[in-house]
């Protein structure tokens, strides 16, 4: 492609970080990644992927400068509706801002791919599993017990939610192939859910 780009990674070996790479692969651009332990095995196999893994660590401002030598960008989450997005959007959607750099530099977007509710959300558990899933809200006190950062988490949720341009976001980005949480669901492969528990 004629706008190809050397777009540096962190957190590649990760959920997100790893849509990034897949993305920015995809769509035939070259790809660094940073990472602590280069010998790792989830580091080799971004190497047999055809990514550039150098050594770095974010704790380190020298290490990250050197890693980023070369490359044109760097890519750095009953009735509750909820914002959400799949990782693939989040990849395809870093990857779209490496390719568009001086018209979104400076700009700051918030994303997703889809909003519904929890009980939305089982409706369409319960018709791809073909079994009936029930909402079970938690109170906020039980989650504290568990953890505060969650608690407050969803404390947030209630007091002011994302509220990110969704339509805007698939009129001005066609490119990132947009998921709904249906699409989500049907692509998700349940049978971990049977691995788990065996």
């Amino acid at each position: 492609m004629s706008n190809t780009r050397s777009v540096l990674v962190t957190g590649a070996t990760g959920q997100q970080g790893g849509a990034v790479v897949r993305a920015l692969i995809a769509r035939g651009h070259r790809v660094k990644a940073i990472s602590r332990r280069p010998d790792s095995e989830g580091a080799k196999r971004l190497t047999a992927a055809g990514v550039e893994v150098v050594a770095g660590d974010l704790d380190d401002a020298a290490s990250v400068a050197t890693a980023a030598e070369g490359v044109y960008a760097a890519a750095l989450p009953p009735t509750r509706v909820l914002q959400q997005i799949t990782i693939d959007d989040i990849g395809a959607f870093v990857s779209a801002l490496a390719e568009r750099r001086e018209q979104v530099f400076g700009k700051r977007f918030d994303i997703a791919g889809d909003e519904l509710s929890g009980e939305q959300q089982v409706k369409i558990l319960s018709e791809v599993l073909g079994r009936p899933i029930r909402f079970q809200e938690l109170p906020i006190a039980a989650i504290r017990q568990q953890s505060e950062d969650t608690a407050l988490m969803f404390e947030w949720f209630d007091r002011t939610g994302y509220d990110a341009g969704i339509a805007a976001l698939r009129r001005d980005f066609p490119e990132v192939g947009w998921h709904s949480y249906a699409d989500w669901a049907r692509g998700f492969d349940w049978s971990v859910l049977g691995r788990a528990g065996g």
